[in-house]
């Protein structure tokens, strides 16, 4: 196993882009490709390579410790998301249902918006506070 830590830190895992995707080749030679609307700036933007979106350098942090933490979530995730859009039913077991709400809890607390509010709000809160504590 490899200790090199990963850069390009995805806050929306690629396995879940995949399902939105056209995907070319398979294993290591895959590739997908997603397109979107982005509604700042009014772009269409086509055929993009899911590795080249949705990511940050080192998002989590440089040690590497939480990206390992997801690579290991995210391929449970992945294979229970890919169980259930092969189902002919959706009669989810409770592991597969304690998975998508995992994934979901997840997902909503790591996205840039989750990242950006939590920030300025431990900073508008210690702010007050020293404002109220030392008279800044």
């Amino acid at each position: 196993m490899s200790n090199k830590i990963t850069e390009d830190q995805h806050y929306v895992p690629r396995s879940y882009l995949k399902n939105f995707a056209t995907v070319i080749g398979t294993g290591k030679k895959e590739k997908a490709f997603v397109s979107f609307y982005q509604f700042d700036g009014a772009l269409l933007k086509e055929d993009i390579p899911t590795k080249s979106i949705c990511y940050k350098s080192y998002f989590y942090g440089e040690d590497g410790k939480i990206e390992k933490d997801f690579s290991v979530r995210e391929a449970k995730w992945a294979k229970v998301l890919t169980e259930i859009i092969n189902m002919k039913s959706y009669d989810l077991t409770s592991d597969q249902e304690q998975q998508i709400k995992e994934f979901a809890v997840y997902q909503f607390c790591r996205t840039v918006a989750t990242h950006n509010f939590v920030k300025s709000s431990a900073e508008e809160l210690l702010t007050a506070h020293f404002t109220e504590q030392y008279h800044f």
